[in-house]
């Protein structure tokens, strides 16, 4: 995939990095492929914890002699290995990723495809939340739930302040916690979860179920941002859906240095702003400026309504101000694609009282004379009808 970067305002897409020297791997056995062109390894994305092990690669043609390759391993941990079509992440990793490859013993010009492989850190303390739980009586499991996030968040806090043993912790590469919604739930608006340095590890929010199509795991009740994520802390949504109503903020807002991460499964959807910027995601710059990647998931069905006609405003799905967005992998923002911008659609829309529209998809502004710069047009993971960008920033 090709990579954009937008900085000031900065968008990045990663995919797949092709080419780069080979390391030594292990040879498995020497039988020459009848057709030395055609070596490919599966899958193609691959995620795997640290201190785990992937072994589920394939090679085709099957009969081919291959050594497995980390490329550029000397840039890993030594325990980072890659042996056999097992590949090992040692559990002292700190790179988020790395890229293999299968190498024909016979002839080691002959290379397969790259494979990118996400590095997870693990889940090392997991809290349970339902409407049902007890934030007086509740432990947190999943047998004796808490009622709210805000408790679960607080008794992360006081576990990590405790727990001298967290894996990582001294390192500053802390272990995950998770909380978990046991039941969809109705929810006001969060207040701020933010701290200071090394209050919280890093957050994961999850749901246990998936929610009806028109529904979402959290529905939003009242006005104002959902979830904002703030100072010192990192928070990654998985499979888990969030769903708006009209509203006076976007439905989440990362501000003062935090990181939102959407994966896999994580849907912000049906969020209609009526005052300021973003629909969906707004990255705000206060003391310093937010961060959000997008690993996956997905952004829809979201509006950003505004009056008059300054481009400095919109951004449906997604709203930058001098902060990072970075997209890769299958994640979508859908954009503009067949002009239908009825309620509930899953178009992410931008509208003006003078009939304007900007930055359907996202939306990124540029100030202090900062650059807003795109190498290449929209890419293949977002689903938009005009591959458009202008001095703006806006990307319909």
């Amino acid at each position: 995939m090709a990579a954009i970067a937008l900085l000031a305002a900065a968008f990045v897409f990663a995919g797949c990095n092709f080419g780069g020297k080979p390391e030594a791997g292990m040879h498995e056995n020497s039988q020459q492929i009848e057709n030395p062109n055609a070596i490919t390894i599966s899958p193609n994305k691959v995620s795997v914890e640290k201190n785990g092990n992937y072994s589920s690669f394939t090679v085709a043609p099957a009969n081919s002699g291959v050594d497995w390759i980390i490329k550029d391993q000397s840039k890993y941990k030594p325990g980072t290995s890659f042996k056999k079509g097992v590949l090992h992440v040692a559990a002292d990793e700190t790179a988020s990723s790395l890229t293999v490859f299968a190498r024909l013993a016979a002839n080691t010009s002959i290379k397969s495809n790259e494979v990118t492989v996400r590095i997870m850190t693990p889940v090392y303390k997991t809290l349970y939340v339902s409407s049902e739980g007890s934030d007086s009586t509740g432990t947190g499991t999943e047998a004796s739930p808490f009622k709210t996030i805000g408790k679960a968040l607080t008794a992360v806090a006081d576990a990590y302040a405790s727990d001298e043993d967290w894996p990582g912790k001294t390192a500053g590469n802390a272990y995950q916690a998770e909380i978990v919604l046991l039941d969809a739930v109705a929810a006001p608006p969060l207040t701020e979860i933010s701290g200071t340095a090394g209050q919280y590890p890093p957050l994961i929010l999850s749901a246990a179920t998936v929610p009806e199509a028109d529904a979402g795991n959290i529905t939003l009740t009242g006005d104002g941002s959902l979830l904002t994520v703030g100072a010192n802390v990192t928070l990654t949504l998985r499979d888990i859906t969030l769903k708006g109503k009209t509203n006076n903020a976007a439905l989440v807002k990362v501000t003062n240095g935090g990181h939102l991460v959407l994966e896999a499964g994580a849907v912000i959807k049906e969020n209609k702003n009526t005052s300021s910027n973003g629909g969906g995601v707004y990255v705000a710059y206060s003391d310093s400026p937010g961060t959000f990647t997008m690993n996956g998931g997905t952004i829809s069905g979201n509006t950003a309504v505004f009056q008059g006609s300054n481009g400095y405003y919109g951004g449906g799905g997604v709203y930058v101000k001098q902060g990072t967005f970075t997209k890769t992998g299958d994640s979508v923002i859908y954009g503009d694609t067949d002009n239908d911008h009825s309620p509930g659609s899953i178009e992410n829309t931008a509208t003006s009282g003078d009939g304007g529209s900007y930055g359907h998809a996202v939306k990124a502004i540029k100030e202090n004379n900062q650059s807003v710069k795109r190498d290449s047009m929209a890419g293949a993971d977002v689903d938009l009808s005009c591959d458009s960008f202008s001095s703006n920033g806006a990307w319909d």
